[in-house]
């Protein structure tokens, strides 16, 4: 019989959620899987209240899915009032232990890098609107379009869980080419991220899932 493993999230948006939903079949119909999986979702950016929503009394982790958004005043503003409040739900008193899982400039590089490598750097989102349509076969007009939940969980509907493992693969990739670039690693609140795009860090808990599952 397969062990069950429970992850807790926080996310921005829906379609962060609706991705994780999708994950979590994924790799429960799998059935090479050493586990079965149990993603505790939440749409909430506010770290600090979804820590006060948890009524468990154990130790857990929870995942704060983000976005960078540009690298205006008011973005990384936002950005690190994101990681002052991750920092003060740990005080709270409940056990929790907050992990940064961040995208820059947006989720839509992670769901990019299940298809292609993505090295460009953009001013905004609206960027991968053009790489998300050649690469999933689509002909969106606005990013709105593309969020909608039946167009997005349409697209999911053609990933599978080997595109999982490749867009872990090229978010490495990014990572390491953001090293050999010297590109500035800052840090807040003992959370690191780039503020140059493309970056992510998506790719580490699901890699530990993945891991945790013997699905790697």
């Amino acid at each position: 019989m397969k062990t069950n493993k429970i992850y807790y999230f926080s996310v921005e948006g829906e379609t962060e959620l609706w991705y994780l939903e999708w994950l979590q079949k994924e790799i429960n119909n799998l059935e090479r899987a050493s586990c079965r999986v149990k993603f505790d979702v939440k749409v909430c950016p506010n770290a600090k209240t979804r820590a006060k929503s948890i009524s468990n009394l154990n130790p857990i982790e929870i995942t704060h899915v983000i976005d960078v958004e540009g690298k205006e005043q008011k973005d990384i503003i936002k950005f690190k009032n994101s990681l002052d409040k991750m920092k003060e739900a740990e005080k709270l008193g409940k056990k929790i232990k907050y992990k940064l899982a961040y995208s820059n400039i947006s989720f839509e590089l992670w769901i990019l890098l299940h298809k292609t490598n993505c090295f460009q750097s953009f001013i905004s989102n609206k960027g991968y609107l053009k790489l998300i349509n050649s690469n999933f076969n689509q002909n969106y007009s606005r990013l709105r379009e593309y969020k909608k939940e039946d167009n997005f969980k349409r697209l999911l509907n053609n990933l599978n869980l080997d595109d999982v493992c490749q867009a872990i693969i090229r978010a490495k990739i990014i990572n390491e080419r953001n090293i050999q670039c010297n590109k500035i690693l800052y840090e807040h609140r003992k959370y690191k991220y780039y503020l140059d795009n493309p970056a992510t860090s998506v790719w580490v808990i699901i890699e530990r899932i993945f891991n945790d599952c013997e699905i790697l």
